[in-house]
């Protein structure tokens, strides 16, 4: 559990329980406290929305960014993670966009950390997010963030340190007339002219 949903469990918790002391509370004070603890809830869920748009419009910032070099945002990912080259490009294949595949690695990483058991490895937190982000069920970010126990403000701001990660290590080397394909090719050692 998240430790947002902890602190709103906890107030909920607290009003029901001065509700119940009371007992004999008037019919418009009841209102009142329904009233401010619809409230909550409802601040609760327009904040889980607010950081789903955001983390939306990362999503895009990162597509945008990757789309010309795609070799180096497939190496950053691959450090930050740990994981093998070919197992990003595997999921770029499957038509997921860099911004879509940054975050279900963040969240698959996070769902080992906080729960183990469940996704021993990142491999069975990326599974799992795979099936809940299919055609089929299509879930978006925040119900897959309630899903799994995660903090969606978290798992954002985890997503823009890569991409801010990205864009200082791709600024601060030369600008090239290099294209992806040329990029690629000399990647595996084949020399192409420039156009």
């Amino acid at each position: 559990m998240t430790m947002r949903n902890t602190i709103l469990l906890t107030i909920i918790g607290a009003l029901l329980l001065n509700l119940f002391i009371a007992g004999s509370v008037r019919a418009e004070s009841a209102d009142q406290n329904g009233a401010a603890l619809m409230g909550l809830l409802f601040m609760f869920t327009a904040g889980n929305k607010a950081e789903e748009t955001r983390l939306e419009s990362v999503h895009k910032a990162i597509n945008k960014d990757a789309a010309t070099r795609t070799h180096k945002y497939i190496q950053t990912l691959a450090r930050r993670f740990q994981i093998p080259p070919s197992m990003i490009e595997k999921r770029q294949n499957k038509e997921q966009g860099w911004g879509e595949i940054t975050i279900q690695l963040v969240m698959a990483q996070d769902a080992t950390r906080t729960n183990p058991e469940t996704y021993p490895t990142l491999i069975d937190g990326l599974k799992r997010i795979e099936d809940l982000r299919s055609r089929i069920v299509r879930m978006g970010w925040e119900k897959i963030a309630q899903e799994l126990s995660l903090d969606l403000r978290a798992v954002r701001i985890a997503v823009e340190d890569i991409r801010n990660d990205f864009r200082s290590k791709v600024s601060m080397q030369p600008k090239t007339m290099k294209t992806e394909k040329t990029e690629k090719a000399s990647h595996i050692g084949i020399n192409l002219p420039l156009n």
